[in-house]
């Protein structure tokens, strides 16, 4: 499940030099042809899958500041979900906290 969240941190990462660039070339009054039709697609299929779906297979995969942050962005276009999914964001934030301990009692060795 890593490698998905990779992949899509990467596509993410291209779509977003991709508009920067574009808009660095806008700004300086300079024309080229890019693919936009390209890096739409790519942002579009990443804005498809659902950030629920998404921050609870993080979760699953220990990836606890990931599935908050993707549980962050479900929440914030859907605030009427927040009683719902409460248990599940307090639980996340409990087992970052532990996690964070574990670390710093390594660092404390």
């Amino acid at each position: 499940m890593e490698t998905i969240f990779t992949a899509m941190d990467r596509f993410t990462a291209w779509a977003n030099g991709k508009n920067k660039a574009a808009a660095v070339r806008k700004a300086k009054g300079q024309t080229q042809k890019d693919n936009f039709e390209e890096v739409e697609k790519v942002i579009k299929f990443l804005d498809s899958i659902p950030k629920d779906v998404l921050a609870l297979s993080a979760f699953r995969c220990q990836a606890y500041t990931r599935s908050l942050m993707y549980l962050e962005s479900f929440l914030s276009t859907n605030l009427d979900a927040l009683q719902k999914n409460l248990g599940f964001l307090q639980e996340a934030i409990v087992m970052l906290q532990l996690v964070m301990s574990v670390q710093s009692s390594w660092k404390m060795k």
